[in-house]
């Protein structure tokens, strides 16, 4: 081989990988990171997507004790698709859920010894001893108030 044909080789090998790479990045459309709706719920991964032109397709669900809207995207993926001409198609992000409904005791779903039901149940204890405390509260005032008035009577 010639310099003058190593020469026409480069060049073609360029021309090949500056389309290729102008064909890529065509196809790259909308700009939503998988990892923008992990940890989301569903319903506003969902929203979020639309509103950047996508759709939503639920790959994966584990668990069946919630509002399929109220499950957790756990994982999140761009799916691939291209027309017969190699177009990219619009996008669609696949989603893995968690619908498990936390802990209750009750239900499959999260144990007390996995830090994340050990963290699901803290937090409705503390929500329960919160509303509690509230309850309590309101209920001492409203007696204060009537033996308010009682004395003032």
């Amino acid at each position: 081989m010639g310099k003058a044909d190593a020469i026409g080789l480069l060049g073609r090998g360029a021309a090949v990988f500056a389309v290729s790479a102008a064909l890529l990045s065509a196809g790259a459309g909308i700009a939503v990171a998988d990892d923008d709706v992990v940890g989301h719920t569903y319903g506003d991964a969902r929203e979020a997507i639309a509103n950047q032109g996508g759709t939503v397709e639920v790959s994966t669900t584990a668990g069946d004790r919630t509002n399929l809207n109220d499950c957790i995207v756990t994982n999140a993926h761009k799916a691939t698709n291209r027309d017969s001409a190699g177009n990219a198609g619009s996008l669609k992000v696949l989603v893995d859920l968690n619908c498990y409904s936390g802990y209750d005791g009750r239900h499959p779903g999260y144990s007390l010894g996995s830090p994340e039901g050990r963290r699901i149940h803290d937090a409705q204890e503390a929500k329960a001893q919160q509303a509690a405390a509230e309850q309590q509260a309101a209920l001492e005032a409203q007696q204060q108030a009537e033996l308010a008035g009682q004395d003032a009577g």
